[in-house]
């Protein structure tokens, strides 16, 4: 019950730190998480103060859990630093995607896709010789994912491994060109506000020309010659990343 309760005060502070937590040792919080839903219903008789205290505890955990993603703060502030650490945990996850992600797909086609608790919310699609893009958003996205799987070459298991591939590294999107020269892969990680943090991921070390053009908008920040990360904004708020929190981070990690 005290993990637990540590487990989800974690998620109030700060989501991504209780992410990588809950990902390194998964192996002891899933049976604790639930041993400690097995003990609240058992205890729900409240036969003695041992059964009281863990139902009581029990409830806590649900009451508190409720809170905090009723009152999560609508942006949680995340950077470059806390992106490398997300890539470098989930690296040969995000490489084993891409690579299953380009086999899943019909040659020179386009997919971006984006989840929302469990249903596309984004898909967009474009097929070989198409001159535009299929653009679905939304319930729209959900009700056409069968006929637009199918403009790609996605069968519904390989649509379903996509999901629970990019679930499993906490990201909820990805945008793949087979027909890019260079495999140009985007994994969208998290939006914060109207914000998305998204990694750039490159089959092969990118061009001079193209490591000129990074480095010269505050968009992006380069952490290899195959990886970049991306923060693009929305309709208001941070539009880029920071002047000094781009300059911080390339002072400490050389990319090249």
């Amino acid at each position: 019950m005290l993990c637990v309760t540590f487990l989800i005060h974690c998620f109030w502070i700060d989501r991504l730190t209780a992410y990588m937590i809950l990902m390194a040792f998964c192996w002891w919080f899933g049976p604790t998480i639930i041993m400690s839903i097995y003990f609240t219903i058992a205890s729900c008789r409240l036969r003695d103060r041992w059964q009281k205290g863990l139902f009581a505890w029990g409830m806590f955990n649900v009451l508190f859990l409720s809170v905090a993603l009723i009152y999560e703060p609508w942006i949680q502030h995340f950077d470059a630093f806390r992106m490398s650490q997300v890539y470098e945990i989930n690296k040969e996850k995000m490489e084993e995607l891409v690579e299953y992600t380009d086999q899943a797909l019909d040659d020179s086609t386009y997919v971006k896709l984006e989840f929302e608790d469990g249903e596309a919310a984004i898909f967009h699609v474009s097929s070989k010789g198409d001159s535009y893009i299929r653009q679905s958003w939304n319930d729209q996205a959900e009700r056409r994912k069968d006929s637009l799987m199918k403009v790609v070459g996605l069968t519904p298991e390989e649509y379903e491994e996509i999901s629970h591939r990019l679930d499993r590294m906490g990201c909820i999107g990805i945008a793949k060109d087979t027909s890019h020269p260079n495999g140009k892969t985007i994994i969208y990680f998290c939006r914060v506000g109207m914000g998305m943090y998204s990694f750039i991921l490159f089959d092969n070390p990118i061009s001079q020309e193209e490591k000129d053009e990074f480095m010269k908008s505050y968009e992006y920040i380069p952490y290899s010659d195959r990886v970049i990360f991306q923060y693009g904004g929305g309709a208001f708020g941070k539009q880029y990343f920071t002047k000094e929190e781009r300059e911080e981070f390339l002072s400490k990690h050389q990319p090249w």
